[in-house]
């Protein structure tokens, strides 16, 4: 999965871009292939907030190409992490 990661320090934001993912694997008796991603966002690792992408239909290489704001204080990027997953629809 191709992703991007900045943060602003002006606005105290992070910004997530899913890009898109290359090579996901067909399901066994599937034929297509439509997938989102999920991104959790976390603080202290509990959950803060979670975003998704739109579905991208019919792709094993699915491009994305989505941006997400989380609100984060330069004092507590030590503290937030986020995870994605890709989900099959």
């Amino acid at each position: 999965m191709m992703i991007s990661l900045c943060y602003n320090q002006n606005l105290e934001r992070l910004i997530v871009t899913v890009c898109e993912a290359r090579g996901l694997r067909l399901p066994e008796r599937c034929k297509t292939l439509d997938s989102f991603v999920r991104i959790i966002f976390m603080r202290e690792n509990k959950v803060v907030k979670t975003k998704k992408t739109i579905v991208c239909k019919n792709s094993c290489d699915p491009k994305y190409n989505e941006s997400f704001h989380f609100k984060m204080s330069q004092n507590s990027v030590n503290l937030c992490s986020i995870t994605l997953q890709i989900i099959q629809a």
